[in-house]
């Protein structure tokens, strides 16, 4: 067990070629010691049949398929594509020379095709003239082995072995190649989608307080609004009262540490009553759907008056605030959502004239 694991750590080393697509390396490395592999039980099917010569020429591919994996530590990929190409077409060319069409080693040449179309290197033409080619090789074999013998004579029982041998490697090769790359692709798309997400987190995330910003709200209300067209609901504005005063004489990190305790309290407050996002600076929208105002001005006096026992501890400073809101019903004969959003503010505004520290309404 320990010897087969220091087998995939090894087949697993890292390209030495900055631009390598990794996991195409290893699938290289892969086919490479299956050949091996496949070389030497060739080598025993036909020494145990009584063929001397197809040793000495099979042995001669198994050290090229040896020296090839070799190559894949220190060449590039798509060089060692080209090696890989080079080795099945003599390969299949001797093989189909020697025991004939019916030994079925014309089939690896599907391997090349499927290496060629998951190489990053080529674009779409390239491929399909990659295609063409391949496809014009196996037509000139299949001819060649139309009109000439096989150059060794061999019963149907040579040719079974043989016709079993390359089916199963083939089948294995091509088993190894698709699920390597498709586990590398399903990879590559779910950290694709991850980095997506990451993305519209971070567009729609305050990065402070890691509430809502006001894109995100203003985005989710409007949907709100198309789908509820009939709903009634409420926005209110808040602002913390004399936060300049905090920045001033604590400093704008224990600024920023009142932000954060208020957006704990807020998503704290907030997850059965609607939705909070900071709006920027030290304001906070809120959304209140299906609320009447009395509703919306109850949950803003509860809110308010649980902010005036928060305490925010910095530094061995006790930091005490208030906060000021203004409260907005959506009037059903005005659904614009911006005039409604200026209405809160505006008796925000009222409630800082009117000596802060309360909910305007």
């Amino acid at each position: 067990m320990n010897l087969v694991n220091r087998l995939l750590s090894f087949l697993k080393l890292d390209t030495t070629k900055e631009d390598d697509v990794y996991y195409f390396v290893i699938v290289q490395r892969w086919l490479f010691l299956i050949m091996v592999l496949y070389c030497t039980a060739y080598m025993g099917i036909c020494l145990g049949f009584g063929f001397q010569k197809p040793i000495i020429f099979t042995g001669f591919f198994l050290a090229m398929a040896g020296a090839a994996f070799y190559g894949t530590y220190h060449y590039t990929g798509i060089r060692m594509l080209y090696a890989f190409l080079i080795w099945i077409v003599l390969w299949v060319s001797y093989s189909l020379h020697s025991f004939g069409w019916g030994v079925g080693s014309q089939h690896f040449l599907l391997l090349v095709l499927l290496m060629f179309f998951f190489c990053v290197h080529f674009k779409k033409p390239q491929k399909i003239c990659w295609m063409l080619g391949i496809l014009i090789i196996r037509i000139l074999m299949f001819i060649y082995c139309e009109r000439h013998d096989p150059l060794y004579n061999s019963d149907g029982l040579v040719l079974i072995f043989m016709q079993i041998l390359n089916s199963l490697t083939l089948f294995i090769s091509m088993t190894v190649s698709c699920i390597s790359f498709s586990s590398n692709i399903q990879a590559s798309e779910i950290r694709l989608m991850n980095a997506n997400q990451s993305l519209r987190e971070q567009a729609n995330t305050d990065q402070l307080t890691k509430l809502p910003n006001r894109r995100y709200l203003i985005s989710t209300l409007n949907e709100w609004i198309a789908e509820n067209p009939k709903s009634l609901f409420c926005v209110a504005m808040s602002d913390i009262d004399f936060f300049k005063k905090v920045n001033d004489t604590w400093g704008h990190e224990c600024g920023d540490e009142v932000l954060k305790t208020l957006a704990d309290f807020f998503r704290e407050e907030m997850q059965d009553k609607g939705m909070v996002c900071r709006w920027g600076g030290e304001e906070f929208f809120f959304f209140f759907p299906y609320m009447n105002l009395d509703q919306a001005h109850y949950a803003c006096e509860m809110m308010n008056l649980k902010i005036r026992e928060l305490r925010v501890n910095y530094k061995g400073q006790v930091i005490r605030f208030t906060m000021t809101f203004g409260v907005e019903e959506a009037d059903y004969g005005n659904w614009d959502l911006k005039s409604i959003v200026e209405k809160a503010d505006d008796k925000l505004y009222l409630g800082k004239q009117k000596g802060r520290n309360q909910v305007v309404v």
